[in-house]
């Protein structure tokens, strides 16, 4: 894998963009998601517990880290899906 950037003619990116844009909206569905629910959770626990939002600070705060590394296997992933078939579809094209 090459770590130089790969040089699209406008047609190619809007084909990339079109093909990524359901991820885009799959992602920031996942973040709100699990967001809300280690909110939720550490809200439920702390009211049990009968503590302070120790137990919600601390899963908000686990969420991040977590939601970040979904996200980023989740793009690379379909990042280089798109990329694959939009060079196939320039070399069928040839």
């Amino acid at each position: 894998m090459s770590l130089k950037p790969k040089k699209f003619t406008k047609k190619q990116q809007e084909q990339l963009d079109q093909k990524l844009a359901p991820v885009y909206r799959n992602i920031g569905g996942l973040t709100f998601a699990v967001g809300l629910v280690a909110l939720i959770a550490g809200l439920r626990i702390d009211r049990v517990y009968g503590t302070q939002p120790i137990f919600t600070l601390v899963l908000v705060a686990i969420s991040v880290p977590l939601v970040l590394f979904i996200n980023s296997r989740t793009l690379r992933k379909a990042i280089a899906k798109a990329v694959a078939e939009v060079e196939q579809e320039k070399t069928d094209k040839k």
